[in-house]
């Protein structure tokens, strides 16, 4: 998630072209940070002996870390310890940006501090963003106040980037009693206490997901996409019953509404989650304690 936050970032600031946003993620894939980025990342050598090396390694068949060795900026143990790291989800999106030329290292580490001041972030939820882990970085979206709603926000994100969209990212969430939107699916989840999740969005916000979650070409968000986002929302509740079952807390899940012509859904306190789908908001909702309903002009 941190590699869709730092392109999403990127190309707001306008520090990357649409088609540079595409070609990231295409690299992305095939791209593991080298040991010369994580060695100056570490600070294990500085930017001129990792060029050093890297410009040696030109001209002479070693590795990386052979050559670091016989210059003397690396010990052995050094070079497995960063060999390691080479997984590391950060370091990964920072050797993509240096590979196509829009910054290096030290130029993606004065962004995330920029990021952190303009999101109002501690170091330590930097460090959670960096980790790539969602257990840690949905909290970071959330209010401080949603205790509560962790869980389920945690378990529906991580759906949603399985069955919906690998690309998406969090945006900061809020508590509101009613929220317009045109069209979307709720469902009612009995228990003690009861829940209810939606997923609501405008225009075609919803098409992607649709799409995707019910592997079938929808030209529009109508009631028959809005279906597959009806059983993807059961999925969600299904799998948070499940889970909750383990506690020995039963859940009874009620069959989910959609509908395409709504004004919007209230009346009571909802966490509103919103995240990008594609280029699309799409609003994940929860109300713990109440059940809510579309609101119709």
């Amino acid at each position: 998630m941190i590699a869709n936050i730092i392109a999403n970032y990127l190309i707001n600031k306008g520090k990357i072209s649409l088609d540079q946003y595409y070609e990231f993620f295409e690299e992305l894939s095939k791209v593991r940070a080298k040991l010369g980025l994580i060695a100056v990342h570490e600070g294990l050598m500085t930017e001129y002996q990792a060029d050093t090396v890297n410009m040696l390694q030109a001209t002479m068949d070693m590795k990386f870390g052979d050559l670091a060795v016989e210059k003397g900026f690396l010990t052995h143990n050094q070079v497995q310890e960063l060999l390691r790291k080479q997984a590391d989800p950060y370091l990964s999106v920072a050797q993509v940006l240096e590979n196509m030329g829009i910054m290096r290292l030290n130029d993606l580490d004065l962004l995330m501090k920029k990021y952190q001041v303009e999101n109002e972030m501690s170091s330590s939820s930097i460090e959670a963003l960096k980790s790539d882990e969602i257990d840690r970085i949905v909290p970071l979206f959330l209010p401080p106040e949603a205790d509560e709603y962790v869980a389920f926000a945690t378990l529906a994100f991580k759906t949603l980037m399985r069955c919906a969209d690998n690309n998406i990212f969090p945006i900061k969430g809020f508590f509101a009693e009613k929220l317009d939107c045109q069209n979307g699916a709720l469902q009612f989840v009995d228990g003690d206490p009861c829940l209810t999740a939606g997923m609501c969005g405008d225009g075609n916000a919803l098409l992607g997901a649709a799409c995707k979650f019910g592997q079938e070409e929808f030209e529009s968000v109508n009631m028959d996409a809005l279906d597959a986002i009806a059983e993807l929302l059961n999925c969600i509740c299904g799998l948070y019953a499940s889970e909750l079952s383990q506690k020995r807390i039963t859940m009874e899940l009620y069959p989910p509404q959609y509908d395409d012509t709504i004004e919007g859904v209230g009346e009571y306190k909802t966490l509103i989650f919103p995240m990008m789908l594609g280029d699309k908001l799409v609003n994940l909702l929860i109300c713990i304690g109440e059940k809510l309903e579309f609101r119709y002009s």
